[in-house]
């Protein structure tokens, strides 16, 4: 999952990266398929024992659609490349984050 996750981010930011180059109104269509499903798969997870049940509302979706849908996210989350393996307890509490303006896509989150 967390794989996923980084790919996705990595299409994004390829999406953000032509949208600078071509300034005037464009198009942009992501398509494909992505291997992801829209909640959180934590049979797939290493700590997936140390998860809580049911899982918080944050975590209900993957890390993937929450990135394509939303723009970002958190750090804790269990599918989140950085903290992929970690067990949730061991993890910092998610940094606060700040709004970017992005030309062409609306707020981004650093």
């Amino acid at each position: 999952p967390h794989i996923k996750a980084a790919q996705a981010e990595l299409a994004c930011r390829a999406a953000v990266n032509f949208l600078a180059e071509h300034p005037q109104p464009t198009a942009l269509v992501l398509c494909g398929d992505f291997n992801s499903v829209p909640h959180t798969q934590t049979n797939f997870l290493p700590h997936s024992a140390s998860l809580p049940s049911p899982l918080p509302a944050k975590w209900s979706r993957s890390a993937t659609y929450q990135l394509l849908s939303t723009s970002e996210v958190s750090t804790d989350h269990p599918e989140h490349p950085d903290t992929f393996g970690k067990s949730p307890t061991a993890l910092p509490p998610p940094a606060k984050r700040k709004e970017v303006e992005e030309p062409g896509v609306g707020p981004l989150r650093s």
